[in-house]
């Protein structure tokens, strides 16, 4: 869906959930290898890997908060929601990395019947991928008031 966001509310939504999904594979490898190793020690080489990424969410970063304090405070909070997301749903994550071990590639239809089927919070995945399916269904006819109670409700 190619839609021009006016909303302001929307807009920076949208932005910060670019900037949590750029930053959720560098803080879901830091929570892993602190669970397997018990330290915060987290190798460089890592985060080399991800360093697109956390560029990605860094020029994000900067067309929402200005230089200095603030910037460096919405960063780490954004992270923190990260880390909070992704500790909620470890489960999920170990689901979906176990069948990509196996299988590979995972499509959409398989993410949906692994995390609605397999996983502890099953009712959770439903509303999400009920709501994804409503947002690519009706994406060309979808307003921003629309898009906007799916994406900023946050009472699950």
């Amino acid at each position: 869906m190619a839609m021009e966001v006016e909303d302001s509310e929307l807009s920076k939504t949208l932005m910060k959930s670019d900037i949590c999904v750029n930053y959720a594979g560098l803080v879901a490898e830091k929570y892993h290898f602190k669970n397997v190793s018990g330290s915060d020690k987290f190798p460089g080489f890592w985060k080399n890997g991800s360093s697109s990424d956390t560029m990605a969410a860094a020029a994000l970063i900067k067309q929402l908060a200005t230089p200095g304090r603030k910037r460096y405070n919405l960063k780490k909070k954004l992270i923190k929601e990260t880390h909070q997301e992704i500790h909620q749903h470890w489960e999920a994550v170990v689901l979906v990395s176990h069948a990509l071990f196996q299988r590979k590639r995972l499509y959409y239809s398989d993410l949906k019947e692994i995390l609605t089927k397999k996983s502890e919070n099953k009712e959770f995945w439903r509303v999400q991928f009920k709501n994804i399916d409503y947002i690519f269904e009706n994406g060309e006819d979808l307003d921003e008031n629309s898009l906007k109670n799916i994406l900023c409700k946050r009472d699950y």
